[in-house]
């Protein structure tokens, strides 16, 4: 439960400046692991999001 709260956390850090960004910018700006990171980017991917 607590990644899912994360995910807006992460979509809150693209915009029109930042259109995209490396797990590495996601990691430091955001807090959790990479692996937490990474599976939810990969969730996000595969709900359309790009």
């Amino acid at each position: 439960m607590r990644s899912v709260l994360r995910t807006p956390d992460l979509l809150a850090l693209f915009d029109e400046r930042h259109r995209s960004r490396t797990v590495r910018q996601l990691i430091d700006a955001s807090g959790p692991a990479k692996s937490t990171v990474v599976r939810l980017v990969a969730t996000l991917e595969q709900r359309g999001c790009r």
